[in-house]
């Protein structure tokens, strides 16, 4: 037996998580679409600031309580405390102005 079967006959994948805003909380997926950067909507935004920095949880722990969705033809956000939020992918200056309120209101939870 091959290395190639005694592993493919070994391994199983039990869950599998897809990111749409990198750094913020993932979803499980039941059946995804792959495409030339791997799976669909997976890290498909991040989020910077006004400098056109990446923000990650390393410095926003909280990012992990954002979690994000593609529905149709626009991006769905929800945090706890918040309203969700549903912004088209056309309008991309709203979403940044709509994820730096959201952090801010997330920072300023007492939550950890």
């Amino acid at each position: 037996m091959s290395l190639h079967q005694k592993l493919s006959s070994s391994i199983k994948v039990s869950a599998l998580y897809i990111y749409p805003i990198k750094s913020c909380r993932g979803h499980i997926l039941e059946s995804g679409v792959i495409d030339a950067r791997g799976f669909q909507n997976d890290r498909a935004f991040m989020l910077v600031d006004s400098a056109g920095y990446f923000l990650t949880q390393r410095e926003y722990k909280r990012m992990a309580l954002i979690e994000a969705s593609v529905v149709d033809a626009s991006l769905r956000l929800t945090a706890p405390g918040m309203s969700p939020l549903q912004i088209e992918h056309r309008l991309m200056g709203p979403i940044i102005d709509a994820m730096q309120t959201i952090l801010c209101v997330l920072s300023q939870s007492k939550v950890q």
